[in-house]
């Protein structure tokens, strides 16, 4: 896996913690089930630790992160299961399984795709 991947992953992760602590129910049941942090406001940490991470790739890259990102409203990265991508559920051509060094994209949605 490339650290570009890794990176987007990580981004990707984020993206849904920051979600999470944005909805007031969820915050209330994570507190509840004695999930604390050391700051009142965890949505702010979070959106700093993700701008540091974004500074990690290049631009172009991460632009492409966001538009995926906001075409699809969950998921930009996504897994090939069983040759299918995990985001479209299409058919991923053989000749990218062979390059798993390298970031690669499903030829439908565009979505990142990576084997485990």
């Amino acid at each position: 896996m490339s650290d570009e991947l890794k990176i987007l992953l990580e981004l990707q992760h984020l993206d849904y913690m920051i979600k999470d602590w944005r909805n007031a129910s969820t915050r209330k049941e994570f507190r509840k089930i004695g999930f604390q942090l050391e700051t009142d406001n965890p949505v702010e940490m979070l959106l700093e630790k993700r701008k540091k991470l974004a500074e990690r790739i290049n631009k172009p890259l991460f632009q492409m992160y966001e538009r995926i990102l906001s075409r699809y409203k969950d998921w930009a990265v996504v897994p090939v299961i069983d040759g299918f991508c995990g985001g479209c559920f299409s058919k991923v051509p053989t000749e990218l399984s062979g390059q798993r060094k390298v970031l690669n994209n499903c030829p439908n949605c565009g979505r990142f795709i990576y084997w485990d």
